[in-house]
């Protein structure tokens, strides 16, 4: 028993041993770093707060540059925006005999229903002018008649495509039908359909796929307008006999 005793003395009396050797500095920085800690405990836990807090800030701030911008004219517009096609929304205010001119409306103001309808005389440096892209046009009473009826006071989308110095862009445009109900359809697609326009080559997009497609549509609609005889393409030899014989029944009824 006394031995026993005496055996864990001796290594009790190592330990003590040990720990009066460590080094004074390792036991002073750990215990500093301890005490620094504990003074400071509520700025650590704070911390992350305050750092997510600034992160939620710089992100709203990038997102309320983005959704609430309003361009007035192509210059304004980033160029990653046309590079990537990207598309806008507004009202159309006025139309000119080949372009309409939109009052951008931002997606932020939008989606809270607020600046959504341009003041009363907006002038024209505050609106984009947008031209039909791929459709050639010429100057018509039909034409503006055409574009008044459909597009006045209308909301629409435009895809960006092709701007043409400061205050003009290149845009497939999209609109919806009079309606509660009514489907979106693109306005450069129904020119071409009514007969007010030719179809030429779009330039602008970011995906020969999308091109492709896009000048398929005009192309399809333009031999309907062909052979149907609208507009431009009445009494033309690209009619059908169908569409020459229809005529001749409602002009002989007129008669």
């Amino acid at each position: 028993m006394a031995v026993g005793e005496s055996k864990r003395d001796t290594d009790e009396d190592e330990e003590t041993v040990m720990i009066s050797q460590a080094p004074a500095g390792s036991i002073s920085v750990v215990e500093r770093a301890s005490s620094f800690v504990d003074r400071h405990l509520m700025f650590f836990r704070t911390l992350p707060i305050v750092i997510g807090g600034i992160g939620l800030v710089l992100v709203l701030r990038h997102l309320n540059h983005r959704m609430f911008l309003r361009f007035k004219r192509v210059s304004d517009i980033p160029m990653k925006y046309l590079e990537s096609n990207k598309r806008l929304f507004g009202v159309v205010p006025s139309t000119e005999w080949d372009s309409i001119n939109v009052w951008h409306v931002p997606t932020g103001k939008r989606l809270l229903r607020i600046g959504n309808r341009p003041p009363i005389g907006c002038p024209k440096d505050e609106l984009l002018r947008i031209k039909f892209s791929g459709v050639s046009v010429g100057q018509s009473a039909e034409l503006e008649n055409w574009l008044n009826s459909r597009l006045l006071e209308r909301e629409v989308w435009f895809t960006l495509l092709h701007p043409q110095g400061k205050r003009t862009v290149e845009c497939a445009v999209y609109a919806k039908q009079k309606g509660a109900f009514g489907k979106k359809y693109c306005v450069n697609a129904e020119l071409v359909a009514e007969g007010l326009g030719t179809t030429t080559e779009a330039q602008g997009f970011s995906s020969s796929e999308a091109k492709d497609k896009f000048m398929g549509l005009l192309s399809k609609r333009e031999q309907s307008a062909k052979t149907g005889g609208k507009g431009m393409w009445d009494g033309s030899e690209y009619e059908s006999w169908w569409t020459k014989t229809k005529k001749f029944f409602r002009r002989s009824q007129a008669a």
